[in-house]
């Protein structure tokens, strides 16, 4: 081309390059699209009609109606510029919308014109209401659909399956609704949409595993399954997906799985799999997820380590691993986190100090490290976290006051800071200045300041927990509360009645409030029903409330009022209460008949506990079907009739507790059928009849307690039954666990997690021996345990030839020793047979031969029975019948009062006589019935009774036992005439009434009706009985409530002593005659103050009023009176003010008990003029003292119990070494005392040095007391005269724990636990041979336990968890029954039981042995020939004891020496060997 043409023709291109750009670009401005196509601009404007705005309906707070913009007029009337609109360009079709949080409210459905958008590819309506629509199947008319969004918009129901043709959805998310993915499920879905980044179904009920196919889609990016309900195994492959960057399957219990070890170059950014049962280690390789953000597996199951390549992942903004069962370990690795803003460690088995590294995380907002063993002080930078919302330390072993820099964390929401050792104060009113504050939790030795008048705006609370904080009255910043939901004020010593102000306080949102464990007596406004109106849980026991029960309002779930004076009926207004679930009444003075509404409201209430009250009348028929009740108790009532057949209904029934009432039944069999009853105790009734056999095998399937005593039942033994308790069969294995039911509710915000633990009373009276007081008589002492390997070998595998030999020779052996008995000759065994034996085998001899010994006084007692006796001889028999008619029966012939004519053969049984006849074919059961007068009678259920000119005695140990067949003789029935009596003891008898006989005995002494069924009333014509003579009245352990007749002092002129305790008596105390000694009305419901008149009871000696109602202060009298008085047992009442100083010189006094009362000030010093004082028990009051040092000089002191008082201040060093020179048993725990042990003390305290102390308590009055073992609060009715303990728990010591603790060789229990304590366990405790519990629990000590302590035998309880403790833990003798938590939380403890090994070398310890190096040289088979020795011994005494014991030289002469021969060849034999 010429260059002129070819130069034109490029310009031109140029203007045409030029030209083509501009009109694309023209094309391409929103000027030049397109308009909205009318059928598009119609489906969007109908599906906006067909929905309505409202402003609820979203949650989001930027919420707003895109759809208000929506209009076909003016400018707008393109719906391409509609908000949410999105067109394509080219074609002007709608291809996105987006209406999320567009505050929609209304239904979709089939026919709604958004299925007419066929071309959407983006379609988002989340966080708005579709009231609860289902998502139509007209879905499948946008198959263009890759990303769907109908997340939190109150759909419902399943999700179609024409949603799985949408084949090209790449990010789906239907989450936060009420959906179902069933038909189809998961499966379906993941095989059919294969393109999945995105796939979130939080919340939506899936009910199914995890299919493996997941693990395949390769481009998925996001997976949120979020209580799904999801099971089975997760597929471990899906951690492992290359694009994968977000996981969240948390809150899906069932769901198992393990995390697998990661690889670097992870995308992971999210892992979130708390509420889990994921389980394993967290892998070291964790700390290969470099872009990990937020971790967060709380309430799963891992165990193990935390691994420290947690601390490699540096971009981590929040870190859950709280409620696992991870090893203990420091928090150490937290170091280089510091990004975090939130950071949950609760109870992760983390002990030490709070790592300081924490005071680098300046974005944290919230910090949780409770229950761990966190030790140290609080530290004084988390003052500098200004960002913290929440600060959770409870639950640890912090200690020291807190700093004044918590003051500076204005932002905090939430604080808690309670059950530590935290000591100091508090300014609350500091405290509610942090306006944003809305929980609350301290508790322990904190003392509170609150300024009764603050003016400062205070924070709107909704929890508060102050317990344990000593309060003493009703904090006066609740009066401006009025957002509180859930409010805890326990065991803060608050009396007296509930203040009319704190009735109006939060009145519209308190739902759960606890004010347990104080005084309180009552309301100081009264009130038709409780002001509350969103009451879900009332918990009011364990104080004085008195009157009738407060009435809860209609929302109550759990009304627990337990240990309480309340009186009267249960109100009608109770069989309203739509929500009740837990009716917890016990141990009141409630009366009345049972209402039938409770049966009727069963289908809604788990726990109905009415025990230890006096309703009375039938157990109404009244429980429905669908009976959801879980613990019935009506316990120590007056209930009767029969136990009501529609408690067959409840077939949720797992404790049924009908004890101590009048139920007249027989054995409801019918019950078998609950499947899940544990727990039958219908002890104590009038149950009757034969027990008789299951109609089919599966009755009673899970029983594990059964308590049917003191009944009337007869016949066999249920045999049948005993097979079917198959619950009764397996041996469980798993951790100690308690019976309890679950009584978890819904509040507002929270769900409150509860189980309602059950208790009960069993009796075991014939043992002896520790653990328990009872000592056993001489030659039965407590028996040690076999060894695991004793008898563990079969006879069979003995070897023949040892036992041949031990028979051999012990055969020789046992028939000399038979044959020689009789004679004594004792000298000439010894002599001429065991001198020349070798000293191996007379060792074994003199062992059998003790055996024997004891064998053979056994046979001759077996030898001289009837049973055993040859046949009477017929002259002796007719030479005693003669001897009997030659004389007459004369009363008057005799002057024992315990005389009786022998020969007529009276039996000794109430209801039978058994004669001696004259028969030749009962010669010899006369001799029997001879031998049962004599006392050898073996009946085991004969009651008896002696009618002997002036009395009449009727004891029965066991009141009203079953009377299953024994072997008893055979009986008659006896009638005795009514005589004038002055003895009366029908103790147990089970007498429903006062016996009519009572009417005309005006000459009685001495009456005893204890432990009986007498209730109601004591009647008039009893009063009136025997009032000129009586002297001693006994009507203890019965029903009675009161006297008929009214009276100003008791009408028995002479009466000495009176028993009325444990029975249900009220009103004020009766008033004696002057002549009364002994007056015991413990146990009863008696109220009011101590009467003036008893300060004229001059002869009074024991005053026992414990367990009572009483009230007011202490009379000054009877310290006055301190010279005659010995008992004074004023304990468990509702006494007041301070204990007066008036104990005079002279005071004879040996037991003050004034435990659990409400006494203050100091213990007055005036009981040192008490020289005889035995027993001082000041325990649960409010004594503010210093340790009364000054007691030291009382020389009989043995018991000091001032547990949970205020005493405070060092113990010091004693004034000489002679103070408390006998005590036995001091408890101090629950105190404030501080510095080191008392040293000098436990030098001084000789009597806990000799194992056999003396005896003490020998007088009437029995002593009980409370202690602490491992945790529990152990009742101990009877003290063991030679217990020795010390109890120092609780308080604040520190320094080492003394050796010369060991020294104290008589101790059976020692509690120095929660204190400071450190240093090691010393050794010299191993001395303590008598020890049967020890805890030094939750102290700070070091080092190993010493292998030493396994020594000792007798010890039942070890306690040495949350300390520092390291090594191995040593092993045999009482060690190998300790379970873990006797261990836990000491990170260095190794070795059984505790899950982790020692290292090599450092096995768990064995326990020395006190025998080592004492082998025999027997050893070679000893077992195989011991037992043929025995064997022969015993055979050889049988022989030679049933022979003529005249003949035995011939049995020496022909039978002996040809076995001496013998004898001598086994000689060589055994030396060989």
């Amino acid at each position: 081309m010429p260059s002129s043409l070819r130069f034109l023709t490029v310009r031109m291109f140029s203007l045409l390059l030029l030209l083509f750009f501009h009109l694309r670009a023209c094309h391409s401005s929103p000027s030049m699209h397109p308009l909205c196509h009318d059928e598009e601009s119609r489906a969007l404007l109908q599906f906006k009609q067909s929905l309505a705005i409202n402003e609820s309906a979203s949650s989001d707070p930027s919420a707003y109606p895109k759809v208000a913009s929506w209009k076909v007029d003016g400018e707008s009337r393109d719906c391409c510029s509609w908000d949410g609109v999105e067109c394509e360009r080219d074609s002007g079709h709608v291809i996105g919308l987006n209406l999320r949080s567009s505050c929609l409210y209304g239904s979709i459905d089939s026919n709604s014109s958004l299925f007419h958008l066929v071309h959407l590819k983006r379609l988002n309506l989340a966080d708005n209401n579709f009231n609860n629509s289902e998502i139509p199947s007209e879905i499948r008319n946008l198959p263009r659909l890759f990303d769907l969004d109908l997340s939190h918009s109150s759909f419902s129901g399943q999700i179609p399956a024409e949603i799985l043709e949408l084949s090209k959805l790449v990010s789906i998310d239907l989450g936060l609704n009420s959906l179902k993915l069933q038909k189809p499920g998961l499966q379906h879905l993941v095989e059919s949409l294969t393109n999945l980044e995105v796939l979130h179904l939080s919340e939506v009920n899936i009910s199914a595993k995890v299919p493996q196919i997941m693990a395949n889609l390769s481009s998925l990016s996001s997976l949120f399954l979020r209580d799904c309900g999801l099971q089975g195994e997760f597929p471990m492959g899906i951690f492992q997906l290359p694009n994968l960057r977000f996981l969240s399957i948390w809150h899906n219990p069932y769901l198992t799985g393990y995390l697998p070890e990661f690889q670097s170059g992870s995308q992971l950014e999210l892992l979130l799999l708390g509420g889990t049962s994921f389980s394993g280690q967290l892998p070291e390789s964790i700390g290969n997820l470099k872009s990990l953000k937020e971790f967060l597996v709380a309430e799963c199951y891992f165990s193990g380590a935390i691994p420290s390549s947690l601390g490699n992942l540096t971009k981590l903004n929040s870190l859950d691993l709280s409620f696992n069962n991870f090893t203990s370990g420091t928090l150490d690795w937290l170091g280089n986190l510091t990004k975090l803003n939130l950071l949950s460690l609760t109870q992760t088995n983390s002990y030490g100090n709070i790592p300081s590294s924490i005071r680098n995380m300046a974005q944290l907002s919230v910090l949780e490290l409770a229950r761990n063993k966190l030790t140290g002080q609080f530290p004084s930078w988390i003052g500098n976290l200004s960002q913290l919302i929440i600060l959770d330390l409870g639950a640890n072993k912090l200690h020291g006051p807190i700093p004044g820099s918590i003051y500076r964390l204005q932002n905090l929401e939430f604080l808690s800071l309670s059950s530590n050792f935290f000591n100091g104060t508090m300014d609350l009113n500091l405290l509610l200045k942090f306006r944003n504050l809305v929980t609350l939790q301290l508790s322990g030795n904190l003392s509170l300041l609150n300024s009764q008048n603050a003016t400062f705006p205070q924070p709107k609370l909704k929890l508060l927990i102050l317990n344990g904080c000593n309060l003493g009255e009703f904090p006066s910043f609740l009066r401006y509360q009025n957002h509180l939901e859930f409010l805890y004020l326990n065991k803060n010593n608050l009396e007296g009645h509930i203040p009319k102000w704190f009735m109006d306080m939060s009145t519209m949102t308190l739902e759960s409030l606890s004010l347990a464990g104080n005084f309180l007596t009552g309301f100081e406004q009264s009130f038709d029903i409780l002001p509350w109106n969103k009451l879900r849980s009332l918990h009011l026991y364990s104080n004085k409330f008195q009157g009738s029960l407060p009435v809860p309002p209609q929302a109550i779930f759990e009304y627990k009022v337990r240990n309480n004076k309340f009186a009267g009926e249960i109100p009608k207004v109770f069989c309203n209460l739509a929500s009740l679930s837990v009716l917890e009444l016990s141990n009141n003075n409630l009366s009345g008949k049972l209402p039938p509404c409770l049966g009727n409201k069963s289908s809604t209430i788990s726990v109905l506990n009415l025990g230890d009250n006096s309703f009375s009348g039938d157990i109404r028929e009244t429980f429905t079907s669908g009976c959801s009740l879980r613990v019935v108790d009506f316990s120590q009532n007056k209930l009767e009739g029969k136990i009501p057949r529609s408690l067959a209904n409840c077939t949720k029934l797992e404790i049924l507790n009908l004890e101590q009432n009048k139920i007249n039944d027989v054995f409801p069999s019918w019950l078998g059928i609950l499947p899940d009853l544990r727990v039958l105790i219908l002890r104590s009734n009038r149950l009757h009849g034969v027990i008789g056999k299951p109609r089919n095998n599966v009755v009673f399937p899970r029983v594990q307690i059964v308590d049917l005593s003191n009944n009337s039942f007869m016949g066999n033994l249920p045999l049948e039954y005993f097979r079917n308790w198959t619950a009764m069969k397996n041996v469980h294995g798993e951790h100690l666990a308690y019976m309890q039911a679950n009584t978890s509710f819904q509040m507002s915000h929270i769900i409150m997690t509860s189980q309602y633990e059950y208790s009960m009373t069993m009796t075991n009276k014939g043992l002896c021996g520790k653990p328990l007081p009872g000592k056993c008589s001489d030659g039965e002492d407590s028996l040690p345990a076999p060894k695991e390997d004793e008898g563990s070998e079969s006879p069979l595998e003995f070897g023949g030839k040892a036992v041949a030999i031990g028979y051999a020779a012990g055969l020789v052996i046992g028939v000399i020793i038979g044959c020689i008995m009789n004679t004594r000759e004792y000298e000439w065994l010894v002599n001429n047979y065991l001198q020349n034996m070798p000293s191996s085998l007379r060792f074994l001899t003199v062992r059998m031969f003790s055996l024997l010994l004891l064998l053979f006084f056994h046979l001759r007692a077996c030898h001289s029975s009837p049973s055993m006796h040859p046949l009477c001889h017929d002259e002796e028999s007719h030479a005693l019948l003669q001897f009997k008619q030659s004389l007459a029966i004369n009363e008057s012939a005799s002057y024992d009062p315990s005389a009786y004519p022998k020969v007529a053969s009276v039996s000794r049984d109430i209801n039978a006589a058994i004669k001696w006849k004259q028969n030749s074919s009962n010669s010899d059961q006369s001799k029997q019935d001879i031998q049962q007068v004599k006392g050898n009678n073996t009946a085991a259920n004969q009651r008896l009774i002696e009618a002997n000119q002036q009395q009449l005695i009727g004891n029965n140990n066991t009141p009203h036992c079953n009377s299953f067949h024994t072997n008893s003789f055979p009986v008659q029935s006896i009638f005795f005439p009514q005589p004038k009596l002055q003895v009366l003891k029908l103790n147990g008898c089970n007498f429903g009434a006062f016996p009519s006989l009572l009417h005309d005995q005006n000459h009685l002494e001495l009456l005893e009706l204890e432990q009986n069924k007498l209730e109601g009333h004591i009647p008039k014509w009893f009063m009136n009985m025997s009032t000129m003579t009586l002297e001693f009245l006994s009507l203890a352990g019965n029903f009675l409530t009161g006297f008929e007749q009214s009276f100003e002092v008791l009408p028995w002129k002479k009466l000495l002593s009176l028993n009325l305790h444990s029975n249900k008596l009220h009103g004020s105390l009766p008033t004696t005659s002057p002549a009364i000694y002994e007056y015991e009305v413990s146990n009863n419901k008696f109220t009011g103050e101590i009467l003036k008149a008893f300060c004229n009871l001059a002869s009074l000696s024991v005053l026992e009023l414990s367990h009572n109602n009483l009230s007011g202060k202490l009379p000054p009298c009877l310290g006055n009176k301190s010279s005659t008085i010995l008992v004074l047992n004023l304990g468990d009442n509702s006494f007041s003010g301070d204990i007066p100083e008036t104990f005079i010189s002279g005071c004879s006094l040996t037991v003050v008990d004034f435990n659990q009362n409400k006494l203050e000030g100091k213990i007055p010093r005036s009981l040192a003029n008490c020289t005889k004082l035995e027993i001082l028990n000041l325990e649960q009051n409010k004594i503010n003292d210093v340790f009364p040092s000054w007691l030291g000089i009382l020389p009989d002191l043995r018991v000091l119990i001032l547990r949970s008082n205020r005493l405070h201040g060092v113990i010091g060093k004693p004034k000489n070494n002679v103070e408390f020179p006998r005590v036995q048993i001091v408890v101090l725990s629950h105190n404030r005392f501080k510095g080191n042990l008392p040293l000098e003390y436990f030098r001084n305290w000789t009597a806990m040095k000799n194992v056999h102390s003396d005896h003490f308590l020998h007088y009437m009055y029995g002593y009980s007391m409370r202690m602490t073992n491992k945790g529990v609060v152990i009742f101990y009715e009877k003290i063991q005269d030679s217990l020795t303990a010390i109890d120092l728990s609780c308080n604040d010591f520190e320094g080492e724990i003394p050796v010369v603790l060991g020294d104290l060789k008589a101790l059976h229990l020692l509690n120095l636990s929660n204190n400071f304590l450190s240093g090691g366990i010393p050794p010299s405790l191993s001395n303590l041979t008598q020890l049967e519990s020890l805890d030094l629990s939750q102290n700070k000590l070091s080092g190993n336990i010493p292998v030493q302590l396994a020594q000792l035998n007798f010890l039942e309880v070890l306690n040495v968890s949350h300390n520092f403790l390291s090594g191995p833990i040593p092993q045999g003798n009482q060690f190998d029954t300790f379970d873990n938590t006797s261990f836990d939380a000491n990170s260095g403890l190794c070795g059984k039981p505790l899950s982790g090994k020692c290292r090599d070398g450092e096995d768990s310890l064995p326990a020395p042995r006190e025998d080592e190096g004492s082998e025999s040289p027997l050893e070679f088979g000893w077992k195989a020939m011991v037992t043929g020795y025995a064997a022969g011994l015993v055979i050889g005494v049988l022989i030679g004891s049933i022979m003529n014991t005249r003949e035995y030289e011939w049995l020496v002469n022909n039978y002996f020496v040809r076995l001496q021969r013998k004898g001598q060849n086994l000689k060589t034999r055994l030396h060989r060997s």
